[in-house]
């Protein structure tokens, strides 16, 4: 098969720009939850006891320091949430540029991209050699 003058391999996917930054977005996407998931478990792991909440004095400042403890460990819930939607909202976007692809090229971008599945699954889901599917990553990189 002989291409134009001009048009590229990605021309031919019918990729754009837009579309590859949609595809890459998911696995960033998912880097920045595993890293807020990792922060959050530090957090809880460092967990202060929970303060006597019978009124009565006990001798003590403790509850600055859990107050602050709360809070961070609050920020940090906030963060993975905020993390979980973008993730959400990003395979979302991927599996609408997967929809515009055909065969081997549309199961791979949807194992590799859409799902977050590790390469050499991905690569046994499509079907098809692992230097095919670098040549997919490849195009969708824009190389």
């Amino acid at each position: 098969m002989r291409r134009e003058e001009g048009r590229t391999i990605a021309d031919e996917y019918k990729l754009t720009e837009r579309d590859r930054r949609q595809l890459l977005a998911v696995r960033k996407a998912a880097e920045e939850l595993q890293e807020a998931e990792d922060s959050l478990k530090e957090l809880e792991l460092k967990t202060i006891g929970s303060p006597k909440m019978d009124g009565m004095p006990h001798g003590s400042t403790q509850g600055d320091a859990s107050t602050q403890h709360l809070v961070h460990l609050d920020y940090a819930r906030s963060k993975r949430d905020k993390a979980e939607y973008h993730l959400k909202k990003a395979k979302h976007n991927a599996y609408r540029v997967c929809r515009r692809l055909e065969g081997h090229m549309r199961k791979f971008c949807e194992a590799y991209y859409a799902e977050g599945f590790p390469f050499d699954v991905a690569q046994t889901l499509s079907g098809v050699q692992a230097r095919q599917c670098y040549t997919y990553m490849a195009i969708v990189k824009g190389e």
